[in-house]
């Protein structure tokens, strides 16, 4: 494949194809890699034809040897094909019909059950494409059956799809009592969608971002627990690896696993915590 995208960089296409062709029918079929990226390559060609013709045979293979269980891979392969090429349908070819068609296909092969990236995506693509507003009933409909007891969904995910559900109904129903139906069931619901928020990214600024600062109390603790050589397992304040590395995660701290016992970070971080510790500065 990397074969192919540097023969597509140096303009000789027909080689570029080839080379797809070899891969997608002989070398390794139904690998869902090479699928996209020739499907990708045909549209950058201007050839949305060759790209349609790609998703939909990869898809009829896919589906025939889940029906005659050749290959046991298929049954992971359908769905995770169908969200790419159902995408595809809708957002290049802007036909919905067989996009909707194509996600069906996977869920008449599956007793109606899917995972939660599948369902999400499911109702999305049918959002977002441009009469999103005339075919509520439609995307609504979607959604209820992904809440359905044949769904496949457990409770947890569940949770989820009523969150996007919500805010779907939010900003679409006609009638506010849509919306206060989907509360009554999910009286937890808004909880998530504010929990969506507080960690939703910053918008782009001029100003660099400032990551909250740590309490001297804070900074103490995990200090303590970073220089402790045992680390790896519960130290003396009490943190674990994971507890560390969630508060890295929180304050800006750049963790990526602990390196060695042994390992000296008095040069490494000397220049950050006073950037980010200003309390602890002032304090020592």
């Amino acid at each position: 494949l990397e074969f192919a995208s540097f023969e597509e960089s140096i303009g000789d296409f027909k080689r570029a194809r080839e080379i797809y062709e070899y891969v997608n029918n002989t070398l390794a079929p139904g690998l869902l890699e090479c699928i996209v990226n020739f499907a990708n390559f045909e549209r950058r060609q201007g050839n949305l034809e060759g790209a349609h013709q790609i998703y939909t045979k990869s898809i009829e293979k896919a589906a025939a040897a889940v029906d005659s269980d050749q290959n046991s891979d298929s049954d992971e392969l359908l769905p995770l094909l169908a969200i790419q090429a159902a995408q595809f349908f809708s957002r290049v070819l802007s036909n919905e019909k067989e996009a909707k068609k194509t996600f069906e296909t996977v869920l008449d092969k599956r007793n109606g059950n899917a995972d939660l990236a599948f369902w999400l995506a499911y109702a999305t693509t049918m959002s977002s494409t441009n009469n999103s507003g005339s075919n509520f009933e439609e995307v609504h409909m979607v959604y209820e059956r992904a809440l359905g007891d044949k769904s496949g969904l457990s409770s947890e995910d569940r949770m989820v799809v009523a969150a996007h559900y919500l805010e779907y109904a939010a900003n679409n129903a006609s009638s506010i009592h849509v919306v206060r139906d989907i509360q009554a069931r999910y009286p937890h619901v808004s909880g998530l969608l504010l929990f969506r928020e507080k960690r939703r990214e910053p918008k782009a600024s001029s100003e660099p971002a400032q990551a909250p600062q740590a309490t001297q109390q804070q900074y103490s603790q995990v200090k303590n627990a970073m220089t402790s050589d045992q680390h790896h397992q519960h130290n003396s304040v009490g943190y674990s690896d994971q507890v560390a590395a969630e508060y890295y995660q929180q304050y800006a701290y750049p963790y990526q696993g602990y390196p060695a016992a042994s390992y000296d970070y008095s040069q490494q971080t000397a220049a950050w915590q006073q950037t980010q510790y200003p309390v602890a500065q002032q304090t020592q």
